[in-house]
């Protein structure tokens, strides 16, 4: 992880380090925010089962 943060610092601000006490912010990954795994995985498994009805 330290190898990632040299090197996004280098490529990204030019090898300079944030203030002193200037911490480090987490980026959540882009993608559906308002759907979780388990509701998901949930719709899966409805679609899944409509589509057996259908199937028949």
């Amino acid at each position: 992880m330290i190898d990632e943060r040299a090197e996004h610092r280098a490529t990204e601000h030019g090898g300079l380090a944030p203030a002193t006490g200037d911490g480090v912010r987490a980026v959540h990954a882009q993608g559906w925010y308002c759907c979780s795994g388990s509701l998901l995985f949930i719709l899966f498994l409805l679609a899944a089962v409509l589509a057996n009805y259908w199937g028949r």
